[in-house]
This record gives structure tokens, C-alpha cells and sequence, in this order.
């Protein structure tokens, strides 16, 4: 039985248009990356009778994106242009809108054992929401990135 490689450490987040130079951005200072997926099933409970599972929620995967530094997380999702859909440029999150735009490129590039680069897609990447944790005195500040996607799959 051989093993897969062992993740140790996430390297580092490309998004953009494509995986050009010109066309991505490479999001360094990553500290840390959570997903799992939604099970799409609700469970029903009936009185004195069996539960019915009802498949009625889409499937896909949440998580978190921890960073600590501010900059390189502003560039990465309220600069880079992401989309052109109607001939507009976007960014992940609009500057004064709010408003949060599907990810055309995401890929994660994680570190293994061996040091290897392993490379992951994520399909349809979406930013739910930032937050802050929690501010102390002589620590640094971790921004905290929930996230929304269809699927990571290894490239």
C-alpha cells in the first residue's frame, strides 16, 4: 500500500484570468487553508416514522483562507482582475459595491514532505466573507477568508 504525499504548508494562491504571469496574481504569506465539503442531504424528521433524506441543497466546498498580511490580501482580492464577463474587468470583491464575483483562475500550491509543489483547482471560487481575528498586543493579526467553491481537485 503506498501513501499520497503528506501535506505540510501552503506555499502560496494564484487567481486571476489565467495562469500567465500577466493574467495572475501569486498570493504569498498564506498561514493557513481549511476545506470541507457541504453534504448536500437534509434530513427530515417525521413523528413516530422513519427520516427521509432529501436531496435538496447543491453540493460544493467551504473553507478559510488565514493571512497576516493585509497588502498582499487587498491585492489578491480587490485589485486583480478575475472575470471580464460583459466586457467589465473584475475584481473578487468590488471596491465601494461589495459586490463578490465567481474566481475564473484559482489555484492553491501546497508543500509536501518531499518539498514538492502539489497543485490543487479550485472550480468557481467565491469569497463569502473576511474577518478579523482577534487583535493582541504583540501578535500579528490574522485576516480570516471564508470561502465558497464547486470542487478542489488536484492538478
Amino acid at each position: 500500500m503506498t501513501t499520497g504525499s503528506i501535506l505540510i504548508r501552503p506555499k502560496s494562491i494564484k487567481v486571476g484570468l489565467a495562469s500567465n504571469g500577466s493574467d495572475a496574481y501569486e498570493w504569498f504569506g498564506i498561514r493557513s487553508i481549511r476545506w470541507e465539503d457541504v453534504s448536500p442531504w437534509v434530513h427530515i424528521d417525521i413523528p413516530a416514522g422513519p427520516m427521509l433524506h432529501q436531496h435538496i441543497k447543491s453540493p460544493h466546498v467551504e473553507g478559510t483562507i488565514e493571512v497576516t498580511d493585509l497588502s498582499a490580501m487587498y491585492t489578491a482580492l480587490y485589485t486583480t482582475t478575475i472575470n471580464n464577463d460583459g466586457g467589465s474587468n473584475h475584481s473578487a470583491i468590488e471596491v465601494g459595491t461589495a459586490r463578490k464575483y465567481p474566481v475564473r483562475y484559482c489555484h492553491l500550491y501546497l508543500i509536501d514532505q518531499n518539498n514538492n509543489v502539489i497543485e490543487y483547482s479550485l472550480k468557481d471560487f467565491r469569497v463569502n466573507r473576511i474577518g478579523v481575528d482577534r487583535i493582541e498586543l504583540g501578535r500579528e493579526t490574522r485576516y480570516i477568508i471564508y470561502f465558497t467553491c464547486d470542487i478542489i481537485e488536484k492538478v
